[in-house]
């Protein structure tokens, strides 16, 4: 290790080893605590500690104080939260970049949540002083000051200085953030300046094209997409689906090794679609098999089509069946 970030200065083994540690510990105990805040006002309220009577709530002074310490331990271990989201904030940003540490982050967020620890940290002193001097407008001032401020300030805040001052002139603003990202990028896979090797790139315009061998190195590329937007993906809906309650949800490209080397295929899982069952009762969506797991898988050669203009089909069929198909000169078939 021994090398420090660029924000903080602090060595890079803190967001390995210890960040996760404190923020998971944090959370926890904030749980723990928020569960205990609220079984002790239900034990007070259930012993006569806390009532209701003439439009006024009263607590007894033992309920108060009590009460009391543990909401400034739930704010005080807010405001650890927000201190420790600010660290958090260097592994997970929020810039439009890639959700790099972007100039959002350290112009608006990181002092929002900085900020935000403080608020909460006087809110916590200002309830133990509200409960203790029976000053209920303290307390109640103190917590929504919390919320009021959480609201405006780590979500507004950050917000406008995005919308007036990064997006007008993205690139300005983001630049010195990606290089850092860069950098350290660099860094994680152990690439710097020395090992990177320079070669000039030359290119004859003038020379004769081999078209031959062009067409013969551009045989294998897919001419059919893949994703959740492509054209093939209607194909399959339509042609293979079958059933209303059977979707696909995305298309995706594989390499078989034929003898002619690797070809590419597309492939895409028939999956069950809750929506599309005829009588949604809890024995059809829980039980039936038909209507809980999905049947097999459809294939096609990605880098052909038919005469016809659709894709050559693999696999296909309820239930899903093989076909022999001639991709290039060699017969190729899914098992």
């Amino acid at each position: 290790w021994g090398q420090v970030d660029p924000i903080f200065s602090k060595d890079l083994s803190f967001y390995v080893f210890w960040l996760p540690v404190l923020d998971a510990a944090v959370v926890y105990t904030l749980v723990v605590t928020f569960l205990v805040l609220a079984l002790t006002a239900a034990v007070y309220a259930a012993a006569g500690g806390a009532t209701l009577g003439s439009g006024r709530f009263r607590l007894s002074e033992e309920a108060r104080r009590h009460l009391g310490v543990i909401l400034a331990s739930v704010l005080l271990l807010l405001a650890a939260r927000w201190y420790l989201s600010g660290f958090g904030l260097l592994i997970n940003g929020n810039s439009a970049v890639q959700g790099i540490f972007g100039f959002a982050d350290s112009e608006a967020r990181l002092p929002a949540l900085q900020t935000m620890s403080i608020v909460a940290i006087g809110a916590a002193a200002a309830i133990l002083w509200g409960s203790w001097r029976n000053r209920p407008a303290a307390v109640a001032g103190a917590f929504g000051a919390v919320i009021i401020g959480g609201a405006l300030i780590t979500n507004l805040y950050p917000s406008v200085v995005q919308s007036f001052r990064v997006e007008p002139n993205e690139l300005e603003r983001e630049t010195p953030f990606i290089l850092q990202n860069m950098e350290f990028t660099r860094l994680a896979y152990g690439i710097d300046e020395k090992s990177l090797e320079r070669r000039p790139f030359d290119f004859d315009a003038s020379a004769p094209i081999d078209w031959g061998e062009a067409a013969e190195q551009f045989s294998g590329l897919p001419i059919w997409g893949s994703g959740t937007g492509a054209p093939l993906l209607t194909t399959y809906r339509e042609v293979e689906a079958r059933f209303q309650y059977y979707d696909f949800d995305r298309v995706s490209i594989d390499r078989y090794h034929t003898d002619d080397g690797l070809v590419p295929v597309t492939i895409a899982v028939r999956h069950v679609d809750p929506t599309g069952i005829p009588d949604q009762n809890w024995q059809n969506l829980h039980l039936r098999e038909r209507y809980v797991a999905g049947l097999g898988a459809v294939a096609s050669a990605a880098n052909s089509r038919t005469a016809e203009g659709r894709p050559e089909m693999l696999l296909r069929g309820l239930p899903p069946e093989t076909l022999k198909s001639s991709v290039g000169s060699v017969p190729l078939q899914l098992d």
